[in-house]
C-alpha cells in the first residue's frame, strides 16, 4: 500500500511537472519520477557519479519533517534547459552568466516546489520549502555542501530520477531528500 501512495505521489507530481514545463517551455514536457531508493547519505555519491560536474538546486525543508530536497543536473542538462528556457545556442557550464544561475534556481526550485506540495498534500504532512540556493561543482561537493548546511544528523536519503522529455530533448535528472532516519519512518508512516 505504501508503495502504491509513494506511486501515486509521483504520478501525481509528474503531472504537475509536466504542466508547469510545458507552459513554461511552450511546448509539450513529460516528465515522469521515478520510485525512489531509499539509501545512506554515504551512499549516495556512489549512485550519482560524485566526480562528474554540475548544477544542484536545493531547498531546505522545515514543518513535520526537517532535511534538504536537492535537484541535480549534470553540466549537459544544465546548459541543453537553461538554452532551452533562454533560446540560446549551446554552451557549456563554465559559459553560465549569474542570470543563467538564476534561471536554473528558479528551475529547480518549481521542479522541487511541485513535488513537494503533492508529496505535502498526499501525506497530509506540513512540508515548508526554503528559499533555495545553487551551487555549481562535482556532484559530490555540491552534496557535501547540502548536508553541512543542514542542521540534522542527515542519515537517509529517498532518491529519485526523473525524466524529463519534449520532442528534441531527452534529459535524466536526479532529485533527492535528504532526512533523519526517524523522518523516513515519518513519511512512510503517513502514507498509508
Amino acid at each position: 500500500m505504501k508503495r502504491l501512495k509513494i506511486e501515486k505521489i509521483n504520478e501525481d507530481a509528474s503531472i504537475q511537472c509536466s504542466s508547469v514545463f510545458s507552459k513554461i517551455l511552450c511546448e509539450k514536457v513529460d516528465v515522469k519520477i521515478t520510485t525512489p531508493l531509499i539509501v545512506n547519505v554515504k551512499s549516495i555519491s556512489d549512485l550519482i557519479e560524485a566526480r562528474n560536474r554540475g548544477v544542484g538546486v536545493y531547498v531546505p525543508i522545515n514543518g513535520d519533517i526537517s532535511g534538504a530536497c536537492v535537484f541535480l543536473f549534470s553540466d549537459d542538462s544544465a546548459t541543453s534547459l537553461c538554452d532551452k528556457v533562454l533560446n540560446k545556442t549551446k554552451r557549456t557550464i563554465s559559459e553560465l552568466s549569474s542570470y543563467d544561475k538564476e534561471v536554473l534556481k528558479e528551475l529547480g526550485n518549481i521542479l522541487l516546489g511541485c513535488y513537494l506540495a503533492v508529496f505535502s498534500n498526499i501525506s497530509e504532512l506540513e512540508i515548508i520549502g526554503g528559499m533555495p540556493k545553487i551551487s555549481c561543482d562535482m556532484f559530490g561537493a555540491i552534496l557535501e555542501e547540502i548536508t553541512s548546511n543542514i542542521a540534522i544528523n542527515a542519515q537517509q536519503a529517498l532518491v529519485f530520477k526523473i525524466e524529463f522529455t519534449t520532442e528534441r530533448l531527452r534529459k535524466e535528472w536526479i532529485m533527492i531528500l535528504i532526512v533523519e532516519s526517524k523522518e523516513v519512518n515519518k513519511i512512510f508512516g503517513s502514507i498509508k
